[in-house]
C-alpha cells in the first residue's frame, strides 16, 4: 500500500506543477489583454480561477495521501521490528519508493530532453524526402 500510494503522491504532485505552470500562464495571458484591452481577458480570469481551483482540490487530496503514507509507515513497524529480530534483509518501503521515483524523475528528464532535441540528419532527409 504504501508503494501505490507514493505513485500516486508523485503523480498528483506532477499535476500540481503543470497547474502551477498553467496558472501562471493564464496569468501573463490575462495581464497582457489587460494592456491591450483585449475582451478575453475575463476568458484568461475565469479559467485561471478554475485552475486555482483544481490545484486546491489536488493539495487536498495529497495532504490526505501523505497522511495515509504516515499510517502505512506505522503499520510497517512490526515488521521492520520482526524483521530485525530474525536479521533478515529487506529493503525499507520509503527507500523502495524513494528509488522507484528517481527513476521516474530520470527518465521524465530524458523524454523531455529528447522531445527537445534538434532532429537528426537522417530525420532531416526524411521530411525531405516526403
Amino acid at each position: 500500500l504504501y508503494l501505490t500510494n507514493g505513485e500516486l503522491i508523485y503523480k498528483k504532485q506532477l499535476m500540481r506543477d503543470e497547474l502551477e505552470v498553467q496558472i501562471q500562464t493564464r496569468e501573463a495571458q490575462q495581464q497582457v489583454c489587460m494592456e491591450t484591452l483585449n475582451p478575453d481577458a475575463r476568458m484568461y480570469a475565469q479559467e485561471k480561477k478554475e485552475l486555482l481551483r483544481q490545484q486546491e482540490e489536488v493539495d487536498a487530496e495529497i495532504g490526505n495521501l501523505a497522511s495515509q503514507q504516515n499510517l502505512y509507515l506505522e503499520w510497517f513497524g512490526p515488521t521492520e521490528r520482526y524483521l530485525a529480530i530474525m536479521d533478515k534483509p529487506y529493503v525499507h518501503p520509503k527507500d523502495e519508493l524513494e528509488k522507484r521515483n528517481a527513476e521516474r524523475a530520470g527518465k521524465i528528464t530524458e523524454y523531455k530532453a529528447l522531445m527537445a532535441a534538434p532532429a537528426d540528419e537522417e530525420d532531416l532527409e526524411i521530411e525531405e524526402q516526403l
